[in-house]
């Protein structure tokens, strides 16, 4: 069965999250509890797989040496949050 499924997220660097594979990004955003979530459209009967996201924040240093080579085809969209925008990137290696 296919169907939108939302994986929250938290304001860190570096994290794994384990989704449906394969998952369609459809949006990532804050939810009405402001929390940051994807959302992704799956198929329910695949199996899990990790998918690594890396979040940056605007003046925040993206050292490679932090967590592999983030490249600006990795990118898929940056939030606001208050003063702070985060910008989140998926690296093709995964």
């Amino acid at each position: 069965m296919r169907t939108i499924y939302k994986y929250p997220l938290s304001i860190i660097k570096i994290q794994d999250v384990e989704m449906k594979k394969p998952a369609k990004i459809l949006h990532i955003g804050f939810d009405p509890n402001h929390k940051l979530c994807i959302w992704a459209y799956v198929n329910t009967e695949e199996f899990l797989c990790t998918v690594r996201f890396i979040i940056i924040g605007t003046g925040d240093p993206a050292r490679a040496t932090d967590f592999g080579e983030v490249l600006p085809q990795d990118y898929l969209t940056s939030v606001m949050d208050g003063e702070s925008v985060w910008h989140i990137f998926r690296p093709h290696f995964n």
